[in-house]
């Protein structure tokens, strides 16, 4: 069954003028945020755009970005870190040595929200060296994006001046910046993962993340499936799909991407690349 040629995708991803550099894509495990993080980069990449995937502090499914030819970043935390720290002490050598103390290996432990820091920093640095650049951003679960935008704000009120103070100023403004940030939530169309998605939604709200979208994903209702021929178990899904989506609707969602019927993931993934792809 092709499951991309029954249904004309909601999704939009911008206008040429207006293209954001940063695409984030965050949700509760098991929605598809990789699947998608990838398809949306080789989405972007058939619009002529310089970008980059990069699965942000976790593993890197490099075998597929390599089947696939998805151009991807891999950060080294150890590495990016020395690199941040020697360039706020102007040694490497001083630097090299604070991070082997154990007062800092403990402050690492107890505050998860600095590495966080560090690594969106490397982010936002790339960005800012090559303008044409475009990356997408694979968040690993709902908390982990809140740790991202809640630390630069946490951490501004503990430091009131000096270099770090000023970064975490930049690097809050660039993430809450439309212009250059767009912030995705994955849902499945089932009720528990869309009012697990409202709640995240409303938790970025509050920290001023500008306009987060839902995405329901993997659904069988775009593919507008003959419900009399359905087996039981799958009408009673579609029905439940159809409620969920309808709330959704009256919430302003549009974008519902179908289940691909692919056993392989790359195949997944090149399906749903026609879904970003269209208007």
């Amino acid at each position: 069954m092709d499951a991309t040629t029954s249904f004309s995708s909601q999704v939009f991803i911008t206008s040429k003028k207006s293209t954001p550099r940063l695409f984030i894509l965050t949700g509760k495990g098991g929605t598809g945020k990789t699947t998608l993080a990838m398809s949306l980069t080789l989405a972007l990449q058939k619009e002529k755009r310089k970008v980059f995937y990069l699965a942000f502090d976790q593993t890197t499914d490099t075998k597929t970005c390599r089947d696939l030819k998805i151009p991807f970043i891999v950060q080294i935390q150890k590495e990016i870190t020395l690199d941040y720290v020697s360039d706020k002490l102007g040694s490497r050598i001083v630097a090299n040595w604070i991070l082997e103390t154990a007062f800092f290996k403990a402050l690492y432990q107890m505050l998860p929200g600095i590495i966080y820091l560090i690594l969106i920093s490397d982010v936002l640095k790339r960005l800012e060296q090559d303008k044409d650049l475009h990356i997408v951003l694979d968040l690993p679960s709902s908390g982990h994006a809140l740790t991202l935008f809640e630390a630069p704000h946490n951490f501004r009120a503990l430091f009131e001046r000096g270099p770090l103070f000023e970064d975490l100023k930049r690097i809050q403004k660039e993430l809450l910046n439309p212009k250059e940030t767009k912030l995705y939530i994955c849902s499945l169309a089932t009720e528990l993962s869309y009012n697990e998605a409202q709640e995240l939604k409303e938790q970025l709200t509050e920290l001023e993340v500008s306009e987060p979208e839902i995405i329901f994903n993997n659904s069988l209702v775009p593919l507008n499936l003959n419900e009399k021929k359905l087996a039981p178990i799958l009408k009673k899904k579609v029905k439940q799909e159809n409620k969920v989506i309808s709330l959704g609707q009256e919430e302003g969602i549009e974008t519902i991407l179908p289940f691909i019927a692919q056993a392989k993931n790359k195949d997944r993934i090149e399906a749903l690349v026609q879904e970003w792809s269209r208007l």
